[in-house]
């Protein structure tokens, strides 16, 4: 029973004293956490980025503390003014393990740690975003985009060929159309040619015909001249005695 009450005194002196601490610690002037600045805006997957705390150091003041917050999900707690954070501005690095975009904030906090527990820091930075970036997705997907711009690119001019290949089929197609009418139209004026040769030759010979009948009826129409009288033919030679006719005798003898 001493011994319970001893230890109950104990606690009880210790919890008093980091009350205290803790009073003594906000009674002290903060350090104030005035901006936040990226090295780069933007970082590659599983690349530190580095996140540039700058606060303002007092004299009077103990360290202080602060969550980063590195919009990811992951959380870091860390004493401003103390140990390898102890001269502003203060470094922090975080990889992301996936692309996208990021807010970046810090949160004054309490930061037990005995005698050199940290009051909260004063933080007046605005949050900060970092980009991350993954360059082989990247490079895929351009790459799946030039092959994509590539393919349409080709169906493309094989459409303008198909088209110039049609229209040339057209156009030969028209021209034999056309030489087709050019020849209709030289055989028809081939024919019509030959129709009006055979006309006119036609028409001379009916002139021809018509000029001859005139002819033959002025011929007619004209008075027959008297015709002459032949002389009268020799009397045949009485046949000799016993009935046979005479033998004529040859020319020349």
């Amino acid at each position: 029973t001493a011994m319970m009450k001893s230890m109950k005194n104990a606690s009880a002196l210790l919890l008093a004293g980091v009350a205290g601490l803790s009073a003594g610690l906000a009674q002290a002037q903060t350090q104030e956490v005035k901006s936040l600045k990226l090295a780069a805006p933007s970082v590659a997957v599983n690349t530190s980025a580095s996140l540039r705390v700058e606060f303002t150091p007092s004299a009077n003041a103990s360290a202080c503390g602060v969550t980063v917050d590195w919009g990811n999900g992951a959380k870091q707690d860390v004493r401003l003014g103390i140990d390898s954070f102890k001269d502003s501005p203060a470094t922090l690095t975080q990889a992301y393990p996936n692309p996208g975009s990021y807010n970046i904030k810090l949160e004054g906090k309490f930061l037990t740690r005995g005698l050199r527990s940290a009051a909260a820091c004063n933080v007046t930075a605005a949050p900060v975003t970092i980009k991350v970036t993954d360059p082989a997705a990247e490079k895929l997907v351009a790459d799946q985009r030039a092959a994509q711009l590539a393919a349409e690119a080709a169906l493309k001019e094989a459409a303008i060929r198909e088209q110039e290949a049609a229209a040339r089929e057209r156009a030969a197609l028209a021209d034999a159309e056309r030489a087709k009418q050019d020849l209709v139209r030289q055989q028809a004026a081939s024919r019509e040619m030959e129709l009006d040769l055979k006309r006119k030759e036609l028409e001379r010979r009916e002139a021809q015909l018509r000029k001859d009948d005139e002819a033959r009826r002025a011929a007619m129409a004209r008075p027959a001249a008297p015709a002459a009288v032949a002389p009268a033919a020799p009397a045949p030679a009485p046949a000799p005695a016993g009935g046979r006719p005479p033998v004529k005798a040859a020319d020349g003898f």
